[in-house]
């Protein structure tokens, strides 16, 4: 062959495969910008979304408003509540210090914790979510004696110790998910560093993987607090828009009485820095290989069988900080997930084709998790799954805006839209009930009546419509017309046993 002619062939291959892999690129691009944007019209994404393979974003855009009131929209700077995608951090750190031989994984967290009153749980027991600990519920005598208390981890190792209810299973028998578990790990890294758990992730994670627009959140931090994003929700079913968290009652025990704690979030960042974490664990920047492998290892139980860490996206176990998709068809996938009043937020990664996909929301989006998977599923040939949300929402907007008959044209306009929405029992009763109970507006009362009245309608076979319907018409001094629905509601299911009461006590009263 010419010697000339070869090089020239060799070039063209490469510059063919660099078209076709530009080409792809270019299509995953646009199915990307399709999803996303279609389920940011229908009201399922408010934030940022970045999509990368091979260290290369492939799909970067931003949603919606980082703050409404202001009206100051979502941008690729801005900064976003991680929620437990934190725990990465303190994972990584945890792993960090077994490698320069600080600590060991199976050693119990009493080596380092002093007064630590459980026998038996060990560093990896935390880890791992398999520690039996209790969660934030480890606070709640406390807070019934100082409802302004704001707890820190200083509070953590007293509080154990005047815990009073026993493990709910043995230490490594069962996977049970627990803030207080990394709460007690950022205590750990603190003890073996030498240092305070903010300093050493700063110096170790942040600094060192080029982080610099991710920081801990606090009232007094000022860095970038510019672009800190504002996190939403309604303020309750009847709220026609969504509102600042910080000014939601129910949100206090979350924002306030836990925001002194460290380890389980609490970390602010942007996609692009969280880009550069995913990158520094690829690299090695940060961890070796046999530790990656190890969080990325399913945790095997004392039974021999595997953590069972299934929330919503499929089947998958738990490693050392890192959920993993039993669906290994594409290559290993793991992930974490964060969720705080008004944020949700995906970090997923494929780790065997350096895919990642990441969707931080500020606004408690529905179905932010199973989007970020649909992207992977683009990104490996596969079509996505729609996430369908109820249409309670709308059906009660349109109630509080006009009235009950435009309220339930607009419910039976979403409900023949079944790609996009769903009509559920539960969420119906729910809502009918709240307006009985909790809506203080004229007519509610009979809204209530309506509402759970089309609940029968529509799910004629369900005991507990007639069940509630009946709670609703008792509730209003209705007794005959509540009796007859109690007794059709039992005649559906003699096992309702609390109909069965609530009926009793009507007939005594006849």
């Amino acid at each position: 062959m010419n010697k000339i002619f070869l090089p020239v062939i060799l070039i063209f291959f490469a510059l063919s495969t660099f078209t076709v892999s530009h080409a792809q690129q270019q299509s995953d691009s646009l199915r990307l910008d399709s999803l996303f944007s279609s389920i940011a019209s229908y009201g399922q994404l408010n934030g940022n979304v970045l999509v990368a393979q091979m260290g290369r974003p492939i799909y970067q855009r931003s949603f919606g408003f980082a703050d409404y009131t202001r009206k100051i929209p979502n941008a690729p700077s801005s900064g976003f509540t991680l929620a437990s995608i934190s725990k990465l951090f303190t994972s990584t750190a945890i792993l960090q210090l077994a490698e320069r031989g600080k600590l060991k994984l199976d050693e119990p967290v009493g080596n380092h914790l002093t007064g630590f009153p459980f026998q038996g749980i060990t560093i990896r027991h935390l880890l791992s979510h398999t520690s039996a600990l209790p969660d934030y519920d480890l606070f709640d005598a406390q807070l019934k004696n100082d409802t302004s208390k704001v707890f820190t981890n200083a509070d953590v190792i007293p509080a154990l110790i005047d815990w009073k209810n026993p493990l709910g299973f043995a230490p490594g028998a069962k996977w049970q998910y627990s803030n207080i578990n990394y709460c007690l790990l950022a205590l750990i890294v603190e003890k073996c560093s030498g240092i305070p758990f903010r300093a050493y992730i700063e110096r170790n994670i942040f600094k060192a993987a080029g982080m610099e627009h991710t920081y801990f959140a606090d009232k007094g931090n000022k860095i970038d607090i510019r672009n800190k994003t504002v996190n939403h929700d309604y303020k309750d079913m009847f709220a026609l828009n969504v509102e600042d968290v910080e000014g939601i009652d129910r949100f206090r025990w979350r924002l306030h009485h836990m925001n002194g704690l460290e380890g389980q979030g609490n970390v602010v960042s942007t996609t692009s820095d969280m880009l550069r974490f995913d990158q520094a664990l690829y690299t090695g920047l940060l961890l070796n290989a046999s530790s990656l492998l190890l969080a990325f290892t399913p945790t095997q139980l004392s039974d021999g069988s595997l953590a069972n860490a299934s929330i919503g996206l499929g089947k998958a176990t738990f490693g050392l900080g890192w959920f993993i998709l039993d669906d290994q068809r594409h290559g290993k996938i793991a992930f974490h997930t964060g969720g705080v009043p008004g944020a949700v937020t995906i970090l997923l990664r494929n780790v065997d084709r350096r895919q990642t996909v990441m969707v931080f929301d500020n606004q408690f989006s529905v179905g932010v998790y199973k989007n970020g998977l649909n992207a992977l599923r683009i990104l490996n040939r596969e079509k996505p799954v729609v996430v369908r949300q109820s249409v309670v929402r709308a059906f009660a907007k349109a109630l509080m805006e006009k009235d009950i008959d435009a309220a339930f044209v607009k419910l039976m306009e979403l409900k023949a839209d079944s790609t996009h929405y769903t009509l559920s029992e539960d969420d119906l009763n729910d809502f009918g009930l709240r307006l009985l109970y909790q809506a203080k507006f004229p007519a509610h009362e009979q809204f209530s009546l309506e509402v759970l009245r089309m609940n029968i309608i529509f799910f004629p076979s369900g005991f507990n419509t007639y069940d509630s319907y009946a709670e609703a018409l008792a509730y209003l001094g209705r007794k005959q017309d509540a009796i007859m629905m109690y007794r059709r509601s039992l005649a559906l299911n003699p096992n309702n046993l609390s109909g069965a009461s609530a009926l009793k006590k009507l007939l005594e009263q006849l």
